[in-house]
C-alpha cells in the first residue's frame, strides 16, 4: 500500500477519468482494431469496412469501462488491493458482456 502525496492511499489503477488514460484507452483500442483487421484476410474495401465495425466496437467497450472505473473509483480505493483487482475485472467484464449483448 503506497500514500500518495496528499496523505490518501493510491490505487494502483489509473486515474481513468483523465485525459492521459482515456488517450490511452483510445489508442489501444485503435491499435486492437488494426490488428484484429489485418489479421483476416480480404479485399481492401471489405478490410476498411471490417476496420471501422471492429473500431466502433473496441473503443465503445474501451471507453464504457473507462466510464464505469471512474465512476467506481472512490468505492474501488476503500477496498484492499485484491479486492479492487477483482471488482475492477469483474465490472470490465460485466460492460464487455453488456456491449456485446447491446452490438449483437
Amino acid at each position: 500500500m503506497t500514500i500518495a502525496d496528499n496523505g490518501q492511499r493510491a490505487l494502483f489503477l489509473p486515474d481513468f477519468c483523465g485525459v492521459r488514460a482515456l488517450f490511452g484507452v483510445v489508442i489501444i483500442g485503435e491499435l486492437l482494431a488494426v490488428v484484429l483487421t489485418l489479421v483476416v484476410s480480404g479485399t481492401a474495401a471489405t478490410a476498411l469496412d471490417r476496420l471501422s465495425l471492429i473500431s466502433l466496437f473496441t473503443q465503445w467497450i474501451g471507453l464504457s469501462a473507462a466510464a464505469a472505473l471512474c465512476w467506481s473509483r472512490r468505492w474501488i480505493e476503500r477496498l484492499p488491493e485484491t479486492a479492487a483487482a477483482l471488482v475492477s475485472y469483474a465490472l470490465i467484464l460485466l460492460v464487455v458482456y453488456v456491449v456485446s449483448e447491446l452490438a449483437w
